[in-house]
């Protein structure tokens, strides 16, 4: 388990948060700047002889820490949260992030990419917030999250007063009954010859495209996320079922891995998290 202080100010609670997480064997997170310096009177004092022993590490920004830790999950503790700490099950990965004492979490997030802001859109979008967004200068983008307080249940039941038939519309049209996700982890189909397996998975999304139904996600990632790039034989088949709706997406640390970000040409990046969270919530994984 992680726990992160962001921008802390007050020493004394630092330490004493300090002194928990070195005695449960939780690793602790500071993100600059803080409201002191590390090697306070007070800090020390709260922490006691612990704080030696405490496996801590200290961040330039936020944005240096999730650089840092691509693709983790993070649960945020704010106010403005629609679920109590006692309603989820917290995994031994997780992280847990506390905002300063004066004002908690910011809704408001800076980031220096395009692919940053896209993936923030999605996640305010599976999180039921809205989502704005401003580009301040070059390199630098200003995000503003701000939960919705009505939740679709509340949506259908509005639109059912109005008009009894168009919940089910909603229900059928935006909501599909089975929701399929193919993987695509590598740029040949199946083991064998290499040439070979090139020409099948091709082949495969050709006929993927022709389909009656069509998933809800295409997943690309390791040597797969060569399919969505400049040299990709398949961005006509892949361009024409994003048009139909279908998501694709291909792993930001698989394309800086190949060295092929700046060459994406269909779909949009997304990490580990989201391609983990699509597998699970998925009514079938394909992986051809």
């Amino acid at each position: 388990m992680n726990v992160i202080l962001l921008e802390p100010e007050i020493p004394q609670n630092t330490g004493n948060i300090g002194r928990t997480c070195c005695a449960t064997g939780t690793k602790l997170h500071l993100i600059e700047p803080m409201g002191f310096r590390i090697n306070e009177k007070n800090l020390k004092r709260a922490g006691m002889d612990y704080w030696d022993d405490l496996d801590v590490t200290i961040y330039d920004s936020f944005k240096d820490f999730m650089d840092q830790h691509p693709g983790i999950k993070i649960w945020m503790a704010t106010t403005k949260a629609p679920h109590r700490y006692t309603d989820v099950e917290f995994g031994p990965d997780d992280y847990i992030m506390f905002g300063k004492e004066s004002a908690g979490i910011p809704e408001e997030i800076l980031v220096d990419n395009e692919i940053a802001v896209k993936n923030l859109a999605k996640l305010a979008n599976s999180q039921n917030c809205s989502f704005q967004w401003k580009k301040l200068e070059e390199k630098k983008y200003q995000v503003v999250l701000t939960r919705n307080s009505q939740s679709l249940e509340t949506m259908e039941e509005q639109i059912s007063e109005n008009d009894p038939g168009a919940a089910q519309t909603v229900s059928n049209c935006c909501f599909p009954e089975d929701k399929t996700v193919v993987a695509i982890s590598s740029a040949a189909m199946g083991n064998g010859n290499d040439e070979l397996g090139h020409t099948l998975m091709k082949g495969f999304l050709y006929a993927l495209s022709q389909l009656e139904k069509l998933p809800e996600k295409i997943l690309f990632y390791n040597g797969g996320v060569t399919w969505t790039t400049e040299e990709s034989d398949s961005l006509e088949d892949l361009k024409i079922m994003e048009e139909q709706g279908v998501e694709i997406l291909s792993c930001g640390t698989c394309l800086n891995f190949y060295g092929l970000t700046d060459k994406l040409k269909v779909g949009s990046v997304t990490n580990m998290y989201d391609i983990v969270e699509s597998m699970a919530k998925a009514d079938k994984v394909i992986h051809p």
